[in-house]
């Protein structure tokens, strides 16, 4: 008689989801130093920096059309 097996094969591991593209991309942030080009989610919305800038309170993209555009 074989005897039974005690321990079972091993498992691969759950593999992560892949991330969504928004997670990728930073959250606008005052401070910051941004490069024409550069995304940034701001209130769940996608925007590309149209002039290069260093962010300011008053300057979020709904707040300043001239140095954001809309992306998603």
């Amino acid at each position: 008689m074989t005897p039974a097996p005690t321990s079972a094969a091993p498992t691969r591991p759950a593999s992560k989801p892949p991330a969504s593209k928004q997670a990728t991309i930073p959250a606008w942030t005052v401070g910051v130093a941004y490069r024409t080009g550069a995304q940034v989610t701001y209130q769940g919305v996608g925007y590309a920096c149209l002039q290069a800038h260093t962010s300011q309170v008053d300057w979020s993209p709904v707040a300043a059309p001239v140095l954001w555009r809309r992306v998603s």
